[in-house]
């Protein structure tokens, strides 16, 4: 490549987990990216939630969640997370309601680069998002509205 500039090559893009409660018509909402579905894809039925966070983990995969129970940072610890985004629908998860909770998301998915999120996790919903993260062992926290974002 003599006297030509080497292109800018972005970061990978990120790669996604999803468990079992994951809604299968919202993963059209992610076409753009890597997604595997734990029940669809890899046929992991009735796995407990411990399972999913480690898999995710190892596999280097963003999990994404409809389960809350990954936010507890004594039983899901922050520091073991490749990321985790927590989709907060209210009392009826319908994947109408996630699919308006992932319109709002993403922007900032597409903004991430593959490893971004390492020890990171975020619950999101349609007022906006809170985000913790591992930073010399403490924990971060961050609150996001998207109103003041958009």
């Amino acid at each position: 490549m003599k006297g030509r500039k080497a292109k800018f090559r972005p970061h990978k893009k990120p790669a996604f987990y999803c468990d079992e409660d994951f809604p299968k018509p919202s993963l059209d909402k992610l076409n753009k990216f890597k997604v595997l579905h734990s029940l669809i894809d890899l046929n992991f039925k009735s796995r407990d939630d411990k399972f999913h966070y480690q898999y995710a983990a190892n596999k280097k995969l963003i999990l994404l969640t409809l389960d809350d129970d990954y936010l507890n940072n004594s039983n899901f610890k922050l520091s073991e997370t490749y990321g985790l985004i927590f989709i907060q629908t209210g009392d009826l998860p319908t994947w109408g309601r996630v699919n308006l909770v992932l319109d709002k998301l993403l922007p900032f998915l597409k903004s991430l680069s593959k490893d971004s999120l390492r020890a990171t996790k975020i619950s999101v919903s349609l007022k906006g998002y809170i985000k913790w993260n591992l930073k010399e062992n403490k924990i971060l926290r961050e609150e996001f509205n998207w109103s003041k974002i958009n």
